[in-house]
């Protein structure tokens, strides 16, 4: 059965309708978690937390600190832009977007982007 050549452009937009959504549903989703929960999270989840910086230091060019809220999370940045790096300081509250890891048998979030809390 050969569908009339009048329906064509229908049909392209229809399937652009699809492939977009079905785009929408594979692209990563972050999840906002409480820091009680990170234990929990699945290895590579994508979460978004806050706490209060703790314990910064920078060693070529990446940043490591835990993020502390009731409970203390170890926390990396690799070579974090310096408009990022300047959202980091002791003491700051910040809300970190990034990756559930381990290194070394510690679980540890991989971050991607940092807001400062006011």
């Amino acid at each position: 059965m050969a569908l009339p050549l009048k329906y064509t452009p229908h049909l392209g937009f229809l399937v652009a309708i699809l492939g977009i959504i079905w785009l929408g549903m594979l692209l990563p989703h972050e999840k906002a978690v409480d820091m009680s929960e990170i234990p929990s999270q699945p290895q590579g989840a994508l979460v978004k937390v806050s706490g209060l910086v703790s314990d910064l230091e920078s060693r070529k060019g990446n940043a490591f600190f835990y993020l502390v809220d009731g409970v203390r999370v170890r926390a990396v940045y690799f070579r974090p832009a310096a408009g990022q790096m300047a959202e980091l300081g002791e003491g700051m509250k910040i809300e970190a977007l990034g990756r559930i890891s381990t290194y070394r048998g510690m679980q540890e979030i991989v971050v991607e982007k940092v807001r400062r809390i006011d």
